[in-house]
């Protein structure tokens, strides 16, 4: 596999994807190389299909008879706040105590709605202390306050890694998140994209946490 490819990711999937996908391309096909554009849910489908990316990776569901959906795997939503957080202790948030705190959320085109979605359904919508764009602030923000934020597990464990951060049972189930790969359907890719829609879901689709469940998992 050579030559460029242009994909789109959301912030989260620059975090945790691109990363994986790189290092397995500078071992495994070091002549390719990518451009990443931030990931736009509402125009994907149509860059994909004017040839302005040769694929995306996105939750949320789309279907279009022009375009193909391979799920890599599913996450479930935890709680990420301060590993001193003066007021949540131990391995789980109650219900009371996460509609006491004040939250973090993200509003924007990459397609996480369900953390905003949680807390409309729980109640805590109206404490919401800041409303920001993309995912990749919230760990600067989280540890340096007493906010809390809904995030999906593998993401968190990616975040607390490098930061002051713990994550949390929530008293809840949520929906889990499906992370999947979109391209054209095979018979209209060029052989390029076929190299690289195999080798994306070769290794984006491997397990490498508890964290991230199979795609063929119930609920």
């Amino acid at each position: 596999m050579a030559g460029r490819s242009t994909l789109a990711l959301s912030d989260l999937g620059e975090v945790t994807l691109l990363p994986r996908l790189l290092a397995a391309a500078r071992a495994r096909a070091p002549r390719v190389s990518f451009t990443v554009r931030a990931l736009d849910v509402d125009d994907a489908e149509g860059q994909l299909r004017r040839g302005e990316l040769d694929a995306f990776v996105a939750t949320p569901v789309m279907t279009s008879h022009r375009t193909v959906r391979i799920p890599l795997f599913h996450e479930r939503y935890v709680g990420m706040l301060a590993a001193d957080h003066p007021r949540v202790h131990g391995a789980s948030v109650t219900l009371a105590e996460l509609a006491a705190e004040h939250h973090a959320t993200v509003h924007g085109p990459s397609g996480h709605v369900v953390p905003r979605s949680v807390l409309a359904a729980h109640g805590p919508l109206d404490r919401v202390a800041v409303d920001a764009t993309r995912f990749s602030m919230l760990p600067y923000l989280l540890e340096r306050t007493d906010l809390i934020a809904i995030v999906p597990e593998f993401v968190g464990e990616v975040f607390t890694a490098p930061h002051r951060l713990r994550l949390v049972r929530l008293p809840f189930e949520t929906e889990r998140i499906e992370v999947a790969l979109y391209a054209r359907h095979e018979a209209s890719r060029s052989p390029s994209q076929r190299r690289l829609v195999q080798f994306m879901a070769e290794v984006l689709g491997e397990r490498v946490s508890p964290a991230q469940l199979p795609p063929t998992v119930a609920g």
